[in-house]
């Protein structure tokens, strides 16, 4: 996108709107027209660009009421998509809508037989990884990208290399940071054996800084879930641990790894459950048989959390048994917005009934991410 430049200050505009209303309001307005304000005046330059108004802009598009600021990220053709939100929770109560899914450039470059992958989004910063296991920090309100320094190194006089085995993106709010969680599995030796590495990049250091953890951590999942302040992972081989499976969490201000206790009401694990994020809480999904999906979401009071159960429902399965249904994101009103295979499903809790978002093309849907539209920027943690 051609930046333009400011024109000279409006004098009359400034000293007829007081500044706060004129802050106040431009807080209120889309990403895309802030862009284009930029260049009414030097000093709504400043003033839009400025970390002050960029956090109150964001505070306001992750509350509101509409979701009109949420966009629904898509792979699909293998290629990127998004449309709004606000028209997929409509589905119930407008069902003849329909919203289309707009390609969107991003900062890859790859072939069409390989598939990208979506790590994450915090803030409306998206984190995707490439075929070649190259990570991206993208905004794609603004379309401003950065790619990340390599993860890993490979020394062929050593015999070993770094192979990645799973990934976390989140925002540590302590250090006002964006962080990469990295986990590999460094081949030392035939005779060492496999060793557990762990790295963190900060987006303020812009680079990858290994850390000693002593955790027991094993067989994680690919990509972590951001949750208050944590990194989540379904881990089903603890070296040592009689127990098959565990949920890892990492805090992204202290470093350090651990274990989040299960449901109380736990019937075991089946053979097919997920970790995802509704509303900012860790959310845990699983068959529990008779073809029933539980969806489970952690509530916190104080210092103190606990699993609570949202709702049991049919699990739209495929004939391997494998969970169709994948939470993405969960309204105020209490509906669901689920992945169903190759389509999207919204279901009523009110109406204990599904409805299908009628978004045109969709094409052959592989990953659904939802973003809020921020200014923030991806090279840093504040600023455009």
């Amino acid at each position: 996108m051609e930046e333009q430049q400011p024109v000279e200050d409006m004098g009359t505009i400034n000293n007829t709107i007081p500044d706060e209303l004129i802050f106040e309001i431009l807080s209120r307005l889309p990403v895309k027209s802030l862009l284009r304000f930029r260049c009414v005046s030097k000093s709504w330059l400043s003033l839009i660009s400025s970390s002050e108004f960029i956090k109150a802009h964001l505070e306001k598009s992750l509350n509101e009421d509409d979701y009109n600021r949420h966009k629904l990220l898509f792979i699909s053709d293998r290629i990127f998509k998004n449309c709004s939100l606000n028209p997929a929770l409509n589905a119930s109560k407008t069902p003849s809508t329909e919203t289309s899914a707009n390609i969107v450039d991003n900062p890859m470059r790859f072939n069409r037989g390989s598939l990208p992958y979506i790590v994450g989004s915090c803030n409306g910063l998206v984190c995707i990884k490439s075929p070649r296991n190259r990570l991206y920090f993208w905004n794609p309100a603004t379309r401003k990208s950065k790619r990340l320094p390599k993860f890993g190194s490979k020394t062929v006089h050593n015999n070993w290399w770094d192979s990645l085995f799973c990934y976390g993106f989140g925002y540590d709010e302590s250090n006002e940071d964006y962080k990469v969680v990295g986990v590999s599995f460094v081949n030392v030796s035939d005779v060492f054996g496999t060793e557990i590495r762990v790295k963190v990049y900060s987006l303020k250091g812009n680079s990858w800084r290994r850390i000693q953890e002593d955790f027991k951590v094993g067989d994680m999942n690919e990509y972590g879930c951001f949750a208050n302040g944590k990194l989540h992972w379904v881990s089903n081989r603890i070296p040592g641990s009689d127990d098959v499976r565990k949920i890892i969490s990492f805090d992204l201000a202290s470093e350090a790894f651990g274990e989040v206790e299960k449901p109380e009401q736990w019937m075991g694990f089946s053979s097919d459950w997920n970790l995802h994020v509704l509303d900012g809480h860790l959310s845990l999904s699983y068959d529990q048989g008779s073809n029933l999906v539980d969806v489970w979401v952690m509530e916190k009071d104080g210092a103190n959390e606990s699993w609570a159960k949202v709702l049991s429902i049919l699990n739209l399965s495929q004939p391997s048994g494998e969970i169709f249904l994948k939470p993405v994101f969960l309204s105020k009103e209490g509906e669901i917005l689920f992945k169903y295979g190759p389509v999207i499903a919204l279901y009523s809790t009110k109406d204990n009934a599904y409805n299908y978002p009628r978004v045109t093309n969709l094409g052959d849907l592989a990953q659904v991410e939802v973003y809020v539209e921020s200014l923030l920027s991806p090279n840093a943690v504040d600023g455009v």
